[in-house]
């Protein structure tokens, strides 16, 4: 294998070591992150029913026509700001995120305030699963020893939910994700070989398809 001079990383400056090859690298889906990781339609409908659920009961009081039309708008309002907000975290994380797999490891280039690095060898890769969206993303987890994982706050979001005591690091909302899981599972089945790990650490993604 032959090492091409210059080739990187996009948005890392610092090129690849000799016969490293970049063999995947993408983005998080800005519409899926709002769904999936920052929940932008379960707030639109925690807000429509709070708003339901204040009309019918200022009605049942008796309060007129425009309290009840301005109480139920103001809280319509409230959560097209909250989603508002959702989509703007998402694209946020979007814009500063960066995966990438190469014939050696995953690197996850993260951070909406500080951004960090994050290189996983695949001698370190435990087990990958992964989980599809109706549109074609989904997040690829990958379980790694307890003292290899950084912590799930300086993960966050691109972690496994709730996996706090032994975080679980997670490429978020991936387009593409049974491609991407499949080359996952090629290039680590192929590092383990060149490198004598034993087949039971390779990758065997679990699909689960969740509904839209």
């Amino acid at each position: 294998m032959t090492w091409e001079p210059g080739e990187r990383i996009d948005g890392i400056e610092v090129p690849l070591p000799p016969g490293e090859r970049v063999r995947w690298q993408g983005r998080p889906s800005v519409r899926s992150l709002a769904r999936h990781t920052f929940r932008a339609r379960l707030i639109g409908v925690y807000f429509a029913i709070l708003a339901v659920w204040r009309l019918l009961v200022m009605i049942y009081d008796g309060r007129s026509g425009p309290e009840v039309a301005g109480a139920a708008a103001w809280l319509l309002i409230l959560g097209g700001v909250a989603m508002g907000l959702s989509w703007l975290l998402a694209w946020w994380c979007a814009a500063t995120t960066l995966y990438a797999i190469t014939d050696r490891r995953v690197v996850m280039k993260i951070g909406m305030v500080v951004t960090s690095i994050i290189n996983i060898p695949f001698r370190q890769i435990i087990r990958a699963d992964w989980r599809g969206f109706a549109d074609g993303t989904g997040d690829i987890v990958l379980a790694v020893p307890g003292a290899d994982a950084p912590p799930y706050f300086h993960l966050w979001p691109h972690a496994r939910p709730w996996r706090l005591a032994r975080p679980e690091p997670a490429l978020r909302s991936v387009p593409e994700a049974a491609h991407v899981a499949a080359l996952l599972q090629e290039v680590a089945m192929s590092v383990g070989a060149q490198a004598a790990i034993p087949a039971e650490p390779a990758l065997r993604p679990r699909v689960r398809t969740e509904a839209p």
